[in-house]
């Protein structure tokens, strides 16, 4: 791996928060004009979380124009990272860390894995065959 292999999925990891940040701002608005909020939250949040991770492996894909699942990967796997801290963080420590939210967290780096594979621009596409005279 080279070291703009690495910027590309810092650069992903960006975006993913970015986007998980416009996000949650959207989706807060849908929930304060709601009649019930409650059931709302745990839903929307999970949506932010996972569309974040996936528009993160999708720009680091789109800038390392190659190699797509494992530019996927490595930027899940920072805001998976960055996501557990900031749970331990916000957590001071009292909750467990349960076998279904590392479940959520593979599910983090798999849904940027995925966004990672469809990122790969595709250039067989825009290649154009010249006829032979």
């Amino acid at each position: 791996m080279n070291t703009s292999f690495l910027k590309n999925c810092v650069k992903g990891f960006v975006a993913a928060i970015l986007a998980s940040v416009l996000l949650i701002f959207t989706f807060g608005y849908f929930c304060y004009t709601s009649k019930d909020p409650d059931s709302l939250i745990n839903l929307l949040s999970m949506i932010t979380l996972y569309a974040g991770a996936f528009i993160g492996g999708f720009v680091a894909s789109r800038f390392n124009r190659e190699m797509g699942l494992l530019s996927g990967l490595a930027t899940g796997g920072l805001f998976m990272f960055f996501v557990l801290v900031l749970s331990l963080i916000l957590n001071d420590g009292n909750g467990e860390t349960t076998f279904l939210k590392w479940v959520m967290f593979f599910l983090v780096a798999l849904a940027s894995a995925v966004g990672g594979y469809l990122g790969v621009p595709n250039f067989k596409k825009r290649k154009k065959h010249k006829k032979k005279r």
